[in-house]
């Protein structure tokens, strides 16, 4: 006569446990990498604000024969050579665009950023017969309170005829 085996094809209590707890370790490893990989993909108005002022220092000359100190310094139209910049600040909460409107960052929450630029005539990187009047490094600082600060630096060399 043949045995027959009551015994149960199912899981036990503690393999429901283990199983659990290994699930829910994974799912808190992908929402953590999640929540990374969406708070450096999100906007950083510093960044933003940063941007827009080191391209309008790179749009002008590196020196110029005979130039002036700015007649203004909030006037950005005066500034006509990379080296008026420095010292350069002002307060901002939005990003001026090409089409001459203001960008607010802030979403009028009245936050006012701080924009600074410094320029280090002596970045002259290692290379032979390469003269260090002949490089500036530019940075460009966005800072508001209780925020580390962001900065950008570019590094530009005088073009030789």
């Amino acid at each position: 006569m043949p045995t027959i085996s009551w015994r149960r094809q199912a899981f036990t209590l503690i393999e429901c446990l283990i199983a659990t707890t290994l699930l829910a370790a994974a799912v808190v490893a992908i929402a953590t990498a999640l929540a990374v990989a969406h708070q450096q993909a999100a906007p950083r108005p510093t960044a933003a604000l940063a941007e827009p002022l080191m391209e309008e220092i790179a749009a002008r000359p590196f020196s110029r024969a005979g130039d002036q100190p700015p007649t203004s310094p909030t006037a950005l139209a005066t500034y006509d050579t990379i080296d008026d910049f420095d010292g350069y600040t002002d307060r901002t909460d939005a990003v001026p665009t090409s089409g001459g409107l203001r960008l607010d960052l802030t979403g009028g929450s009245g936050i006012v950023y701080a924009r600074t630029v410094r320029i280090d005539a002596n970045a002259a990187p290692v290379i032979a017969g390469a003269a260090a009047a002949d490089f500036k490094a530019v940075t460009v600082t966005v800072s508001r309170p209780g925020v580390e600060p962001v900065s950008l630096t570019q590094v530009f060399a005088r073009m030789s005829n």
